[in-house]
Parts: C-alpha cells; structure tokens; sequence
C-alpha cells in the first residue's frame, strides 16, 4: 500500500512538471517583409535596366522587419547589393554584361534578419546581344548600283531595281533608321535626300546637287552637307544655305552643340583649290596644296582628315599623302604616294582613320606591272592593312570597346567587290555573291 501511494506521488509530480514546460512561450519568429515581392529578376546587359517578368522595376528594394538588424549580400562580382543610410532600402546594381558568348551571368542576392527565413532572389543579367546595321549598294545589274542597307546580314533593298542610287552615310536615333544618299530619277536628274525607315525624303536642291554627310539630332533635326551648283552648301531640315560663291565642295560634317563644323575645298583666285574648313559658315583655315575630307570634335578639339601635296615636281618626288591635324597640329598618316583617306572618328580615346592604301610592283623580266588599292585604317597613327588585295574602307564605329568598319574586298575568281565589315581586323562578309560595297556601319544593343 505504501508502494503504490508513492507511485501516485511520482506520477503526479511529473504531471505538474510537464504542465509547467507546456506553459512556457516558445521562441517568437522574427518578421521580414521585402518589396517588390519578387523571387527572379533579370539585368538588361548593358545593367541599366532591371526586369521583372519582362517588367521594368525599381532597382531599390524596401526592407520591413520586426529584427533589430538585416542584412543583404551576394557571391557575385558582377551584380552589387548597397544599403541606404537610414538602412531601410537596398539597391541592386549590375556592371555591364560586356561578354559575347550569349551566356548570361547569374547570382542569388539573400536577405536575412534576425531569425526570420531569408529571402532568396535569383538574379540574372542579359547577354550582350547586338544588331550590327551597314548601308551600302549592290549591283543586280552592271554599273547600274542599287541602295541597300543589311541587318544582322540580312540584305533590305532602299529603293526598287534597276534605278541608279547610293548612300553616303546612316545613323540610328531611338527607333529610327536614317540612310543618307540619291537617285536618278528619270525626269527629275539627280535627286539627294535621305530615307526614315526605308521612305525617301528629298533634300531641296537647284542644279546638279550631291550631298555627302549629315547628322539628325535627338529632336529629329537634320543637317547635311554637300554643294550644290559647284558651290559649298548645308542643309538644315528643309533649307538649303549656300557657304561660297566661288567653286567649293563640302565632304565632311560635324555638329557639336549648336556649332557646325563642315570641312572640303574652295577655289582661291590665283592659287587654285585650297583645303578649306568652316565653322558656322566662315572660312576659318585653308591648306594650300590640300583637301580636308572627313571632321571630328572631341573634348572641345577639332580634329580634321585629308590629303596634302608634298615633294617637288622637278625632282620627280611630288605626291599626295593622308594626314590628319589636332586643333591645327599635323600628323602624317604615311609618306607613300596614292593613299586615301575617307573618315576620322575618336573612339575610345583613339584617333581613327579609314581609308585605303596603294601596292606597286615592277616584275621583271615579265614587264608587268602589279598594283591596287588595299583598305586600310590608322589607330592613333599606326597602319593595319585590312585586305590582301584591292578594298576600301570607309565608315567607322566602337562597340564594347572593339572597332567596326565598312567596306569592300575584291574575289579575284569571281572579279568582283564584295561588300563586307571588319570587326577589329576580322573580316565578315554580307555578300559574296553579289557585286556590292559596304559604306557605313552602326553598331547597337539589341533591345
């Protein structure tokens, strides 16, 4: 008897205890609350832009939480995490996506808060995927040239068969698709103006008009250069201004604020032509024996491209040779005779220069003689050969730090141009069946 009551005892005790231990409060789970409410995003490759579900959003993340700290981090190199002062946002930042391979990065960015349950989100970026535009024209027919333009090496006709046409120049501004150039129209002559997305507008003109490079501002207005009536003129909109009243040509163009930079060659009384460079319409120097055909402004210096005769006619030593100058400083590009030049452009900090250079042999005992133009482009003065053979090279443009050029090669099987770009001195083709060359280029971010 006494046995059992002691059990009783023992069993009432431990009842009471496991009362008291269910009696306790358990561990309260912090909260933690991050806005937008997104568990995947995604970097556009450039890093400007953050998606969600093909939705732009706000990079900035608000933090809510009942813990007395959170904390936000990631793994990654390429994508960032930054806390605000007053630690109630996060910003997510992305470096550019500068690599090619059409991989994209990933990375997980965590947010913790006491002993709340992280938020995980899964962050990706973009890869550089680019849309290469290069104007230019084919001929379906002999010396009759058709306008053109390829994207992504896919050939757009600018204007039908069979009607002589060319371009000069393109530029790309948000959406739209400039194309510089003319055609012969039956009645009407020549007729110079530009395509917006493959719809020609005509330029005004008077008599026997060429125009040779413009530029179309962000708000959409356009100015371009030329001559027209063997004088020097610019276009603005729909306006024709007239530089000279004697024999001029204007070549090349730049705009750089509201001031208008346009270079080519006048004719002095007594001298002959003279390479000459306006700025707002007033001569401000002239190069006797020489032609300026291409300009630039970079960090307010001008930079200018032509051709100067140098040597003597008596000696036999007389020549043209490309040179470019800074703010009147010369530099000669080469000291070889027949070289060419077409643009000069800063890209990434480097002075570059298109243009073509000349090959002669005399081979003996044959009698014959071997020579051609090959294409050719200067880097801050240094020659790189792009052809083999005869080619020209004329517009240039930088991506992601590497440099486009249009132009063309000669097939010497089939004989005959072949309209193609080189990327940083790599050739890619647009068309090795057609006759063709390839004029400007324009490299952007595909959207």
């Amino acid at each position: 008897m006494k046995k059992l009551g002691l059990i009783l005892i023992c069993l009432f005790a431990g009842l009471a205890t496991n009362s008291c231990s269910d009696s306790d409060e358990a561990p309260v789970e912090d909260m933690l609350t991050v806005l937008p409410d997104v568990k995947t995003v995604t970097f556009s490759a450039s890093g400007e832009t953050l998606y969600a579900d093909d939705r732009p959003i706000d990079p900035v993340f608000r933090i809510t939480t009942t813990a007395a700290n959170w904390d936000v981090e990631t793994a990654s190199l390429w994508c960032s995490v930054e806390k605000d002062e007053e630690n109630r946002t996060f910003t997510l930042r992305a470096q550019p996506n500068t690599s090619e391979t059409q991989v994209p990065e990933v990375a997980v960015v965590t947010v913790s808060a006491g002993n709340a349950s992280p938020v995980e989100i899964a962050v990706s970026q973009q890869p550089l995927s680019l849309d290469v535009y290069v104007a230019g024209y084919v001929y379906y027919e002999p010396r009759v040239r058709t306008a053109v333009y390829w994207k992504n090496g896919t050939l757009i006709p600018l204007i039908e068969q069979g009607i002589d046409s060319y371009v000069k120049q393109m530029q790309l501004i948000g959406n739209d698709l400039y194309v510089l150039g003319g055609f012969d129209d039956p009645t009407e002559g020549w007729v110079i103006g530009y395509w917006k997305n493959g719809e020609f507008h005509a330029l005004p003109k008077e008599r026997k008009p060429e125009v040779y490079e413009f530029h179309v501002t962000d708000a959409g207005d356009l100015y371009a250069v030329g001559y027209d009536r063997l004088k020097a003129v610019y276009w603005e909109n729909d306006e024709l201004f007239r530089m000279e009243s004697v024999t001029s040509y204007a070549y090349g163009m730049w705009l750089d604020g509201e001031d208008l930079h346009v270079v080519g060659t006048r004719y002095i009384s007594g001298i002959g032509m003279v390479g000459a460079y306006w700025k707002n319409g007033t001569i401000v120097s002239e190069l006797n024996g020489g032609t300026f055909y291409s300009v630039c402004v970079d960090d307010d210096k001008v930079y200018l491209l032509g051709m100067e005769t140098v040597g003597s006619e008596e000696d036999g030593t007389e020549r043209e040779v490309p040179f470019y100058q800074v703010n009147g400083e010369r530099y000669r590009l080469s000291e070889e005779k027949n070289c060419t030049v077409n643009k000069i452009r800063i890209l990434d900090g480097k002075v570059v220069c298109t243009g073509t250079g000349y090959y002669f042999e005399e081979r003996m005992p044959e009698n014959v003689d071997i020579e051609y133009f090959y294409a050719q482009c200067w880097v801050d003065g240094t020659a790189t050969q792009l052809t083999s053979d005869s080619g020209d090279a004329c517009g240039v443009t930088s991506y992601n730090g590497n440099i486009y050029i249009a132009g063309n090669d000669f097939d010497p099987i089939q004989v005959i141009n072949r309209a193609v770009y080189w990327k940083d001195g790599v050739r890619i083709a647009l068309d090795d069946t057609l006759e063709a060359k390839a004029i400007d280029i324009v490299v952007v971010e595909r959207k």
